[in-house]
């Protein structure tokens, strides 16, 4: 039986995740985390119990700690136990190049979408601990293929743009960006004006709504 960690912030997700993986005959969850805190604690916990999980699903973006800062302060601590890190795989909503890239620095085991289908998932975890990588290896051409519309808008803007937008998402009135970034208001205007009209969008709130909960800078 392969002992799984799930560590997912979304609870409908989260316990989706556990309840799905009760069918199988193969897996069993022995802990779950709603972010990479949570999760460290918990881990160390099982690490201290000499019950660590065989595989982690590991969401990336989640509040306090996310996905990757969970893996390096989790890979520490393994380290300094003289344990090993459990084998990895990270979840996601959609494939962007620059979290692949990340996993693959971070030799991260597994990469999948969070529509992955209940077969698959148990798959992909017995492959992992098996000792399979299952990473997509993207050339080029195909990164911008793989990202969704979403990203690849949120992409197009420039690192002043995006800085500007974070602190839309944030609720900054245009007076308040300004003097954040030591900007003039009217300098700020003018961005933000380019950014809706790169995102596609009427105004600050249908961009704050549509693309906010996936802009991390």
């Amino acid at each position: 039986m392969i002992s799984v960690l799930i560590v997912e912030d979304q609870t409908i997700v989260r316990e989706g995740l556990v309840r799905l993986l009760q069918f199988s005959s193969e897996v069993t969850v022995i802990g779950h985390a709603s972010n990479g805190k949570e999760a460290l604690d918990l881990l160390e916990s099982l690490l201290l119990e000499g019950s660590a999980p065989d595989v982690i699903l590991l969401d990336i973006q989640m509040p306090v700690m996310d996905g990757f800062e969970f893996l390096h302060a989790g890979r520490q601590m393994c380290t300094d136990s003289g344990r090993p890190f459990p084998r990895t795989i990270l979840l996601t909503t959609f494939t962007d190049r620059h979290y692949l890239q990340r996993a693959q620095q971070m030799n991260v085991q597994g990469f999948l979408l969070k529509d992955v289908c209940f077969e698959e998932l148990v798959l992909a975890i017995q492959r992992v601990h098996a000792g399979e990588k299952l990473m997509p290896v993207p050339g080029p051409a195909e990164n911008q293929a793989e990202l969704s519309e979403p990203a690849l808008l949120l992409e197009s803007l420039t690192a002043r743009e995006r800085e500007i937008f974070a602190r839309l998402c944030e609720g900054m009135a245009n007076k308040e960006v300004a003097r954040s970034l030591a900007l003039s208001e009217g300098t700020v205007k003018n961005h933000v004006s380019n950014i809706l009209a790169k995102l596609g969008v009427r105004d600050r709130t249908q961009a704050v709504i549509r693309f906010g909960s996936m802009e991390r800078i």
